[in-house]
């Protein structure tokens, strides 16, 4: 990798992470402001503004990188460039009711790998970062994933998509298979949260049927910099996947567990 160092990176990262975290917590009286309502999600107009204020940041420092967040830019596959990949607003619905569990990711990939992420939880009041050559940290101290090695003490974490119409019995039978095999199974609403608190021993494990590459691109990293594991099970086109994160002393059983041979 030539130009920017991960380090460089990872200041740019975090401070657009935590610019967008600002604007999101000092707009919170405009959180009912949607742009599109579905059946299990919504947009705000804060997701948008939020990116708006990251891109800013990220354009301000490396005007020719590539971007791509959830609510538009471009992703792409040169191994020349630095890719820039944020999510603005992760667990808008915890936002706009008022849940704390929410956050932004914001990660620069190089040929196709995160190399710096941070995750900003502006109302938990807790930065996490890492890049390729340093340690997973939160609010700059260093943490790790759990040290349990068996689902019965475990609390995983799983996101359900709103595909349960056309998918509900492959993604119900995942859950069942969680609820009956772990200490406790929780979906807390936010990728990054969940992500974030793998990496820093809060709970084991991150499973979602399908979850987006701006979700996990900057919480992949940094669960992985703390000694986590994770897999990709199938990829439903190039930003879409079934993913799974977990400490490593429970990673095979809950492997197991998903893709039904521990059932």
């Amino acid at each position: 990798m030539t130009g920017p160092t991960p380090a460089d990176l990872l200041a740019v990262a975090v401070e657009a992470g935590r610019a967008a975290g600002r604007h999101a917590v000092d707009q919170r009286h405009r959180r009912r402001e949607t742009l599109v309502v579905s059946d299990h999600d919504v947009k705000l107009r804060l997701d948008v503004e939020c990116q708006e204020v990251a891109e800013g940041v990220i354009r301000s420092a490396y005007p020719d990188h590539d971007f791509f967040g959830e609510e538009g830019g471009e992703l792409r596959a040169d191994p020349d460039t630095i890719q820039w990949v944020v999510d603005p607003i992760d667990g808008t619905v915890n936002f706009s009711h008022g849940l704390p569990l929410w956050g932004n990711s914001v990660a620069a990939m190089w040929g196709g790998e995160t190399v710096a992420g941070a995750i900003a939880l502006p109302d938990l009041g807790e930065t996490y970062t890492a890049t390729t050559d340093q340690p997973a940290l939160c609010n700059g101290e260093p943490i790790r994933a759990s040290e349990a090695t068996r689902l019965a003490d475990a609390i995983l974490t799983c996101g359900l998509s709103g595909k349960l119409d056309s998918e509900g019995d492959e993604i119900l039978g995942d859950y069942a298979r969680m609820v009956r095999k772990a200490q406790k199974v929780r979906q807390l609403g936010s990728a990054a949260v969940m992500l974030a608190y793998v990496a820093c021993g809060r709970v084991e494990a991150y499973y979602e049927p399908r979850i987006h590459l701006w979700d996990i691109a900057a919480g992949n990293l940094i669960a992985a910099r703390a000694g986590a594991r994770f897999e990709i099970f199938r990829h439903f086109g190039p930003v879409t996947m079934q993913y799974l994160c977990a400490a490593p002393g429970v990673f095979g059983a809950l492997r197991e567990l998903v893709t039904g041979a521990g059932a």
